[in-house]
C-alpha cells in the first residue's frame, strides 16, 4: 500500500482495486457503468477522482445492477462452473438431436398403443353406427321393400368385416439399415450426383 501513495505513481485498474478494496472486475465494471471516471491519456486514473466516485456510488440509496465482487481465486472457479454448465447443455442438445433423428428414422410420430386405442374407438363407434342404421331407416320408411333390406344388412355387414380386418403394411417402415436411417435418407452419393 506504500507503493500507491507515491505521488510520481500513474494507477492502473489493478491499483485503483487495492485502494478502494475491491476486485479488478468490479473496477472494470463500474469503469462500463460509467461509475468511476476512465483513464485520461497515459497519466492512468485519478485515484482521488475514483474515491470520490466510489463513495458516492456507495452512498446511494437506489441500488444499481452490478455483478458481486469476487476474489481472484473464484474467478477461476466460476470458469470452471461456467464451463460444466455449458457441456451439460451441450450433452442435452445432442440428447435432443438423437431422439429427434431416432423419431425421424422411425417414422413413429405418436405412440402404437394410443394409435391402437384410438383406431379400435373409432371402429366399435362405426360399427354401432352402422348396426342402428337399419332400424332408423324402417323407421322412417316403412314400406321399404325387403331386398333394400336385404341389400343393406350385407352392406353392412361387409363393411364392418372390412374394418375388422384391416392389417397395417408395414414395407415403407422396413427399408434400409434400421442403424444408419432409412435408404431415402442415407443413400449413396452416386445416386444424388446423377
Amino acid at each position: 500500500m506504500s507503493s500507491i501513495f507515491n505521488p510520481d505513481k500513474k494507477f492502473t485498474q489493478s491499483d485503483i482495486a487495492k485502494l478502494l478494496g475491491i476486485s479488478e472486475r468490479q473496477v472494470r465494471n463500474l469503469l462500463n457503468q460509467g461509475v468511476l471516471p476512465a483513464a485520461k491519456g497515459r497519466n492512468g486514473m485519478d485515484p482521488l477522482a475514483c474515491t470520490h466516485a466510489y463513495i458516492s456510488y456507495k452512498s446511494q440509496a437506489k441500488q444499481v445492477d452490478s455483478k458481486p465482487e469476487t476474489p481472484a481465486e473464484n474467478e477461476e472457479e466460476d470458469l470452471e462452473i461456467e464451463k460444466k454448465r455449458l457441456a451439460n447443455e451441450d450433452k442435452k442438445e445432442t440428447i435432443a438431436m438423437k431422439r429427434a433423428k431416432r423419431v425421424l428414422f422411425e417414422k413413429s410420430y405418436g405412440p402404437i398403443q394410443i394409435i391402437v386405442e384410438t383406431l379400435q374407438q373409432v371402429s366399435s363407434r362405426l360399427t354401432s353406427r352402422l348396426d342402428g342404421l337399419l332400424p332408423k331407416m324402417k323407421k322412417v320408411w316403412p314400406d321399404m321393400p325387403p331386398e333394400a333390406i336385404e341389400v343393406l344388412e350385407a352392406e353392412i355387414a361387409a363393411a364392418s368385416n372390412e374394418c375388422a380386418d384391416v392389417r397395417p403394411d408395414f414395407s415403407d417402415y422396413m427399408d434400409g439399415d434400421p442403424f444408419g436411417g432409412p435408404a431415402w435418407l442415407v443413400g449413396d452419393e452416386a445416386d444424388t450426383a446423377g
